[in-house]
């Protein structure tokens, strides 16, 4: 499974884009092709005008005329149909990987918490199984370097709750458990030479990132899995925001809106566990709306 490009990468990429206007940008043919930018699903709009091979487009909200930068794909998904994974190597060095992942295990209880309430028990405890399979058995080794206290037996008791369709509330305690110890876990993370409000801000990007690229997988077919990662990392990022909107309205104020407002389209985008025959929200207005935040945020 590959992972997201990240927001540095993103950032050199854009740098280094051909920036088209106008009827320039729909006379954009193949010969163009290897000179734009290829910033996966990062896009911030759908260009109108754009040829069939380019298919998102990033606008410059400070550019003086309607500049754009075609880019010539729309990213991959993982194994499955499923978003990126992580790099269990990088964690045991990378803050940012390591509490990436942490928010990935995350994901998977919080949509599996859903499931469940919703009466879809056996996806629930699947769920909850496989952010055992598909985080904590390839974090492990980082999570032991680090001095993390096991909490495996935690995460098999929500699926064992699960599979035997216990009540609500033991699900919701047997989850709650999970979830504290992964919180508690954030401080065993890698040293970083970033600043703790630097690194709330890296990992919330990365969550709300991969939110929004399952979001795209999920509307471009039939793919359950990434619609129920996607929502759980909805559910990840509104956990992570308060914080992270803390420290923006003390350093980068004009940011804060854009966050929000990326985080009303996810919400609106996952609005239920369900996922609906179509989506609720147009993909490139997501992306729309989550890139211009991951944008600003990486700028702060």
């Amino acid at each position: 499974m590959r992972r997201l490009p990240s927001l540095s990468r993103i950032a050199a990429a854009a740098a280094a884009a051909v920036v088209l206007t106008g009827a320039v940008a729909a006379q954009a043919g193949p010969a163009q092709s290897g000179k734009l930018a290829n910033l996966g699903a990062l896009g911030l709009g759908l260009d109108p005008g754009a040829p069939s091979g380019a298919t998102l487009a990033i606008g410059a909200d400070t550019a003086p005329t309607a500049q754009i930068w075609l880019v010539s794909g729309s990213g991959e998904a993982g194994e499955g149909g499923e978003g990126p994974a992580f790099d269990p190597a990088r964690a045991k060095t990378d803050a940012v990987e390591f509490q990436t992942a942490l928010e990935m295990a995350a994901a998977h209880y919080h949509a599996g918490r859903a499931a469940y309430a919703a009466g879809q028990h056996s996806v629930g405890a699947e769920m909850f199984a496989h952010g055992i399979s598909e985080v904590y058995v390839d974090l492990e080794p980082a999570l032991k370097q680090a001095g993390v206290t096991d909490f495996k037996p935690q995460m098999e008791k929500a699926v064992e709750l699960a599979a035997a369709e216990k009540p609500q509330a033991e699900i919701d305690a047997a989850v709650d458990t999970v979830l504290a110890a992964l919180v508690a876990a954030r401080e065993h993370a890698p040293t970083s030479s970033m600043t703790p409000a630097a690194l709330r801000r890296q990992v919330f990007t990365e969550v709300m990132n991969r939110a929004a690229h399952n979001y795209m997988i999920a509307a471009r077919g039939t793919s359950r899995d990434a619609y129920l990662d996607g929502f759980g990392y909805r559910i990840a990022a509104e956990r992570r925001a308060a914080d992270v909107i803390a420290d923006l309205k003390a350093t980068a104020p004009e940011s804060v809106a854009k966050v929000e407002a990326a985080l009303v389209a996810l919400k609106a985008g996952f609005a239920s566990i369900e996922k609906p025959a179509t989506g609720t929200v147009p993909p490139g207005d997501l992306l729309v709306a989550v890139s211009k935040a991951l944008l600003a945020v990486s700028s702060s």
